[in-house]
């Protein structure tokens, strides 16, 4: 929807009006703002990692994260960001790994 100069002008013109007229009426009174408390990266506990288990991807699988579970010796692809949350994880904790390092853990077939 497109409006002209002299349109936006008097519909600025009848906001000023409204408001005018309500000021008139009385103060507004103000609303009390909730503290909230805000999460910084100075006041966030550090995540803690799954222990046992690390998130990696190799160059030939691309996109592609797996998350290795040491004692047990197996992978699982991750198939999407809330998975890897899911498990403990973020983007920033997945590591490249050779080929041959994946290929040391057998396909997770559980769940």
């Amino acid at each position: 929807m497109s409006i002209s100069r002299d349109e936006a002008h008097k519909l600025v013109d009848e906001i000023f009006d409204n408001v005018a007229g309500e000021e008139a009426q009385g103060p507004i009174e103000p609303i009390e703002a909730e503290e909230v408390e805000v999460e910084t990266e100075e006041t966030a506990e550090p995540r803690v990692l799954p222990e046992g288990k690390r998130v990696v991807r190799t160059k030939s699988s691309g996109d592609r994260v797996y998350c290795l579970d040491e004692e047990k010796g197996t992978r699982r692809w991750v198939t999407n960001p809330q998975i890897l949350d899911g498990l403990g994880f973020e983007a920033n904790n997945v590591t490249e790994v050779e080929d041959s390092e994946l290929l040391k853990y057998r396909i997770d077939n559980e769940s």
